[in-house]
């Protein structure tokens, strides 16, 4: 049998569960890669400098406030997917997720798109063997 913590439980009563924003970014960062239509995570300038200066959570940012947690994701979105889609997707993964696994409220998840990946949009059309073009 298994018994669930109320989320505003005291020190009181059994002791002190501390969660760091870490593990919300870690969560975060595994839904979002499998999500269709979600190429990679995407940390843009400020997050590039952010790593170099020891901040962790590429692509991810997590406040928790008052047992509330917010988190902004950026994204590249693979060419051909509807981004309004992708996203609300994500959202809604990510909230299900973070409450699953931690017992916490969502109070949002913002997404930012930060880029369409046309890699494969650019390749050339193959040939078929035997046909050539003039």
């Amino acid at each position: 049998m298994e018994t669930e913590l109320p989320a505003n439980f005291t020190t009181s009563q059994i002791g002190t569960i501390s969660i760091s924003t870490e593990v919300f970014e870690l969560i975060a960062r595994l839904v979002a890669e499998e999500v269709p239509g979600i190429v990679q995570m995407s940390s843009g300038f400020m997050g590039e400098l952010a790593e170099r200066f020891g901040r962790k959570g590429r692509g991810v940012r997590v406040e928790v406030e008052n047992n509330q947690v917010s988190v902004e994701i950026s994204v590249v979105v693979q060419y051909g997917f509807a981004i309004p889609v992708v996203a609300r997707d994500l959202q809604l993964r990510v909230r299900q997720a973070i409450v699953s696994m931690t017992g916490m409220d969502v109070q949002k998840v913002d997404v930012y798109v930060d880029g369409i990946d046309v890699k494969d949009e650019l390749q050339p059309q193959k040939q078929p063997a035997g046909i050539r073009v003039k």
